[in-house]
């Protein structure tokens, strides 16, 4: 067996074999995910791969055969079940017989496959060749290129889908997963964004606009509270710091982009930014960002070229200065994007 390498994900390729065809019909929807895999090498050695990752070299479940035996390893089944008081749930109940099933069931397909005969090395010489065992041969290696094709297609696809949804981040996501959307969201509205860091001085965001200003933007995400002042303190701190060390020619201004509440649903929060953040936010000239708001304006401009529009959201963040950005009306797309305007 190759190196178990530890890793959490939910998407899961089946092979399709008919053994285990139960067992995935009847866990594949809420109950199978991963949180390890084998990684496939010419020592690995599995007598079938049955299901990996996207990355088909990633084991996820196999049959490794031993002696007169075989070792199944299967991706992690998952459930949330419990005992009430003394007695199993239906539901769990339900789960149980439904597992026992499909592993006997397993069980006993693979047990019968193990008592035939394994085919001798000798009985592959070319006068005990069947023509439509031969023809068959090839009609499956056909369909083996063309699947190594189609999963090549989709790993390039899977890596594109993850960037486009990367301005979703803006909605649910803190730390440097929030910052690197944020970036993108003002590359996409026409500044030059980029993260800085130099040994001594580390930004979140260091952006220039078509309009010739700088700024430095500090990223926060709340879990289920409004955005408080200590980022505002940072963020104050950055820009004295940018200016001393010449990173900037001139004093820049600073945009606190926030999250709040980041694990509700954006129609259901109910906070931004704290009083104390909006007054020296008011005090030091900071604009402050909803990244809510601006997922919404660049969801736009990602389906939409639009270039009036984009000049008009960097006007309304520059005007922002000292409150509460409040980005112009997407036109026609209002009620769209979560029923309201940002």
């Amino acid at each position: 067996m190759g190196a178990l390498t530890s890793a959490k994900g939910e998407r899961i390729n089946f092979s399709g074999n008919s053994i285990f065809t139960e067992f995935y019909k009847a866990f594949k929807k809420s109950h199978l995910n991963y949180q390890l895999y084998v990684e496939k090498t010419d020592d690995s050695n599995p007598s079938e791969v049955i299901f990996t990752g996207t990355d088909q070299s990633k084991i996820l479940g196999a049959v490794y055969k031993v002696e007169k035996g075989n070792i199944v390893t299967l991706p992690y089944l998952n459930h949330n079940y419990y005992k009430e008081f003394d007695y199993w749930t239906d539901d769990a109940k339900k789960f149980g017989n439904r597992l026992k099933g499909c592993l006997l069931s397993i069980d006993k397909q693979l047990s019968e496959k193990t008592e035939k005969t394994p085919t001798p090395e000798w009985s592959d010489q070319e006068e005990f060749s069947l023509t439509k065992a031969i023809e068959i041969e090839e009609e499956i290696q056909k369909n083996n290129h063309k699947i190594e094709e189609l999963n090549l297609k989709n790993n390039e696809l899977n890596k594109k889908l993850a960037k486009a949804n990367g301005l979703k981040d803006l909605l649910f996501e803190q730390g440097t997963p929030l910052e690197n959307a944020v970036i993108n969201a003002l590359n996409r509205l026409g500044y030059d964004a980029k993260n800085h860091r130099d040994g001594e001085c580390e930004f979140d965001v260091l952006g220039s606009c078509p309009e010739n200003y700088r700024f430095i933007g500090e990223c926060e995400g709340k879990d289920k509270k409004a955005i408080e002042i200590s980022k505002i303190r940072q963020l104050s701190d950055n820009l004295i710091q940018a200016y001393e060390n010449k990173i900037v020619d001139e004093m820049p201004f600073g945009i606190l982009f926030g999250n709040p509440e980041r694990l509700n649903d954006p129609k259901k929060r109910t906070v931004d930014f704290t009083q104390q953040c909006k007054k020296v936010a008011t005090i030091n000239k900071i604009a402050l960002v909803k990244t809510v708001d601006l997922f919404a304006v660049v969801k736009y401009l990602d389906e939409n070229e639009d270039e009036l529009f984009k000049q008009a959201c960097r006007q309304a963040i520059f005007d922002g200065r000292g409150k509460q950005v409040k980005f112009p009306e997407i036109p026609a797309m209002t009620s769209r994007v979560f029923g309201f305007a940002p």
